[in-house]
């Protein structure tokens, strides 16, 4: 029960994720502010209605720790559909742009004066990060873990909103 309905929510989240993206990219905001905005709504929508959706398999029972355990595989599972569209997306669909995003981020640093050390240590890491083992393993990390608390802060929320609404015997609370 836990492992196929985490396993549903962590495509559907992923996908969500993938299109929010590609969306963005076509608008031409891939790169600003609103992709963390689109990651973390959908992280919060999707983990909500996967934990939904788990307490209604598993009868209205629902503990932290099965909770928490499902955030965990779906988020784990969105981030890898995530890394392999980049993966893709980079390698195949527009292989410049790394390097275009690189060049449009120097040229905003240079004309922010910031310093040319600085400026090289930041394109570095960012051309670092796209190289395919640290796209599966640091990248997908990184992200991965502020997504996995976000989701148990909103399992934490959920688990006890419900059990405080219906106290320990499944009775209405006062």
């Amino acid at each position: 029960m836990l492992p196929k309905t985490s396993l549903k929510w962590g495509i559907v989240l992923g996908l969500a994720i993938v299109v929010g993206t590609q969306v963005l990219t076509w608008l031409g905001l891939g790169l600003s502010i609103w992709f963390p905005v689109v990651t973390y709504l959908s992280v919060i929508v999707f983990v909500a209605s996967g934990l939904r959706d788990l307490k209604i398999r598993q009868a209205g029972k629902l503990t932290f720790l099965n909770a928490g355990l499902a955030v965990l595989i779906i988020i784990l599972i969105s981030r890898l559909i995530f890394q392999i569209y980049m993966f893709v997306y980079i390698n195949y669909v527009d292989p410049n742009w790394v390097n275009t995003v690189a060049e449009s981020w120097t040229q905003r640093m240079q004309d922010a004066d910031i310093p040319a050390d600085r400026i090289e240590q930041i394109i570095s890491s960012f051309r670092n990060a796209w190289r395919p083992v640290n796209v599966f393993t640091v990248e997908l990390l990184m992200y991965a873990i502020p997504q996995i608390v976000l989701g148990w802060m909103v399992s934490l929320l959920f688990v006890f909103r419900k059990q405080k609404m219906t106290g320990p015997s499944g009775n209405s609370s006062p």
